[in-house]
């Protein structure tokens, strides 16, 4: 055995710490090496590798893992089998010589020796090659298994009809001449672009945005906001209740309060009125008047902003701004900003309409905010589809108001009740899902690449799941792409395990807990998950949303009848089927629980109506929000209460 490769071989094969652990199994030199070391090396390198990457996944993540512990197991049986296949071959092989040397009345050879540089060089590079070859085949293992479960799963959905690509989720173009987002109030908005900032680099992060309209950008960010820049509401209201405190010796009222219509709160004009009256730089009267006088004059001066979106609309009556969705979850959504707005000032100028008996206007007002919410409807995005939600209820405080106070006449109703029935919110946020899964599935697609793996910043800085970004960036380099591929397909089917439940349910009750979907589809102790964990845990809570949204719209549509009614014949049905079908076509089901709202004729206040809420307890028109803190923890009980 002269070739220095045989050399370094049998001097591993002949040394004591090679057959420790399998001191009965070692052969004689003239002895050819059974197939029983060879495995036995292997389960030893599985143990060897698997144990101490379980204990430091286990210390990392801060749980077990099986993954953990099969793949790192994997190489180390493939090294241990294929290191200890090489070492029997170049050993059977000098069994056969001396076997040869026996037969032919010759002495064995003597053992193997090895040089210096086959001892500290050559034999650790063969060690290290083993490793390597090892490593790609587990590679390519994983990268394979993860491509074909991706590809199976992409198979089911196309069956299904549901979208796989960004061209399949973008909404039909408009007319520009129709395109309320070409209209010079919005059109600066989203009219940017990218420079690189290195020509040879081509990540959105080596890039700086150039905004093409900067006067008109500057315009937008101030059209129709109704707050002071040096002294926000927020501030004045908090400094006027500290100073009351403090000149009174109690304890500031109402700490947290919100103006929302779904507290029973209405809009205080009087506190905007003095906000108003407080700024120096904004008009007011010589003379204090009443707050829905005051609150306009302040606001009048937005007008024109107001008579150029009045306008803008009435020439164009669809509306699709020119999102880049080839961006991913990197594209600019300025658009919603803005409309949010918008939608607050046409809020507090509907309301202070109201209070001056101006219903017509009024009325103008709320159904302009609702469709800036009209403007979003068909963007596939989960934001997008929130703060549609979100516009919504504010434009719903003036309706609930109006209501409150018998201001709408029965043409004015109708009106409101149109533009309720054309939402549906349950819809809305399904095609959010399907497009959150699509725009996901771009940034899995960048991570597959050296290069994309740095986009882990747009996780933040930790997680709901307590990798850290740090840790992220660790495993994405560490990660084979077939990891990446399985944490996709678990991230699609929660997603697509949502759609399908949202469309399948009967009522809200019927859809299982997002927590446990979400255990069930991105295992809590896999590396499957740790992308995918980080990415999805909000999603589900979206849903939730977006039925709290429902019952509200449903509610508003029974209370719109209500009201038709009590003006039709003088008072309230003694139950909501006396609405059908002069005033509702139908009697809208609690979306909650699927069981009837809950109605009944009262003498102080008219009627209760109310929906039984997330919890799916009637707990008497309870109302489930105390203070803003707790609206973000719905399910603690209570009930959707319109009055």
């Amino acid at each position: 055995m002269k070739d220095p490769l045989s050399r370094v071989l049998l001097g591993c094969g002949d040394s004591n710490w090679y057959w420790r652990p399998l001191v009965g199994m070692r052969p004689k030199p003239e002895q050819r090496m059974s197939v029983g070391p060879v495995l036995m090396h292997a389960v030893s390198g599985f143990l060897a590798t698997a144990l101490p990457a379980g204990l430091g996944a286990r210390m990392w993540l801060g749980r077990w893992s099986a993954d953990a512990f099969l793949v790192p197991g994997a190489l180390g049986f493939l090294a241990g089998m294929m290191g200890c296949l090489l070492v029997s071959l170049a050993w059977n092989r000098r069994a056969a010589e001396c076997q040869r040397a026996m037969a032919s009345g010759q002495s064995i050879p003597p053992a193997t020796a090895r040089t210096t540089t086959e001892r500290f060089l050559l034999g650790p590079a063969v060690g290290l090659m083993v490793l390597a070859m090892a490593g790609s085949l587990v590679t390519l293992e994983e990268n394979l298994r993860g491509d074909l479960a991706l590809r199976a799963f992409e198979a089911g959905l196309r069956s299904k009809g549901a979208p796989l690509s960004v061209s399949d989720i973008v909404p039909p173009p408009v007319p520009d001449e129709r395109n309320l987002a070409l209209a010079p109030m919005f059109k600066p908005a989203l009219d940017y672009k990218y420079e690189p900032s290195d020509a040879s680099r081509s990540l959105p992060s080596d890039s700086h945005l150039v905004w093409l309209d900067t006067n008109g950008l500057a315009r937008i960010r101030e059209v129709m906001r109704i707050e002071d820049d040096k002294v926000p509401f927020a501030s004045f209201d908090a400094g006027r209740r500290k100073a009351r405190s403090k000149a009174t010796g109690l304890k500031s009222e109402d700490p947290g309060r919100t103006e929302n219509w779904t507290q029973g709160v209405r809009v205080d004009l009087g506190l905007w009125q003095a906000y108003y009256r407080s700024l120096t730089n904004w008009p007011k009267s010589e003379v204090e008047q009443t707050p829905g006088k005051d609150v306009l004059l302040a606001l009048g001066r937005r007008d024109a902003d107001l008579a150029e979106l009045r306008a803008a609309m009435a020439e164009r009556p669809e509306c699709r701004f020119p999102l880049r969705y080839s961006d991913g979850f990197s594209m600019l959504l300025p658009q919603l900003s803005h409309l949010k707005r918008m939608s607050l000032m046409l809020r507090l100028r509907s309301v202070a309409l109201l209070a001056e008996g101006r219903t017509d206007e009024a009325l103008q007002d709320a159904l302009l905010g609702f469709r800036l919410g009209d403007a979003i409807a068909d963007e596939p995005i989960l934001i997008s589809s929130l703060v549609r939600v979100a516009i919504d209820a504010l434009m719903l405080q003036p309706v609930w108001e109006g209501c409150q106070d018998h201001r709408w006449n029965e043409a004015q109703l109708v009106a409101l009740q149109g533009s309720l029935r054309r939402r549906d919110y349950l819809a809305e946020i399904r095609r959010s899902l399907d497009g959150e899964r699509v725009l996901s599935g771009m940034v899995y697609d960048s991570l597959c690449t050296r290069e994309g793996r740095d986009w882990v910043r747009l996780f933040g800085d930790t997680n709901e799941r307590g990798a850290s970004e740090d840790q992220l960036q660790l495993f994405l380099w560490l990660a084979p792409r077939g990891w990446v591929r399985q944490n996709q397909v678990a991230h699609w089917r929660y997603l697509r395990a949502l759609t399908e439940d949202l469309a399948a349910a009967r009522c809200q009750a019927d859809i299982q807990d997002w927590d446990s979907r979400l255990g069930e589809f991105i295992g809590r102790n896999s590396f499957f998950g740790v992308i995918a964990g980080t990415m999805a845990p909000a999603v589900g809570r979206a849903s939730e949303k977006s039925y709290v949204a429902e019952a509200n719209r449903r509610l508003a549509l029974v209370a719109l009848a209500l009201e038709r009614h009590r003006l039709a014949v003088g008072a309230y049905p003694a139950s909501l089927d006396a609405l059908v079908p002069r005033f509702l076509e139908s009697v809208p089901s609690d979306p909650m629980n699927g069981a009837a709202l809950k109605y009944a004729t009262a003498l102080d206040i008219g009627f209760h109506l109310y929906s039984v809420g997330l919890d799916h307890v009637d707990d008497g028109g309870v109302r489930a929000w105390g203070n803003a803190r707790r609206m973000s923890r719905p399910r603690e009980g209570g009930d959707l209460v319109w009055q």
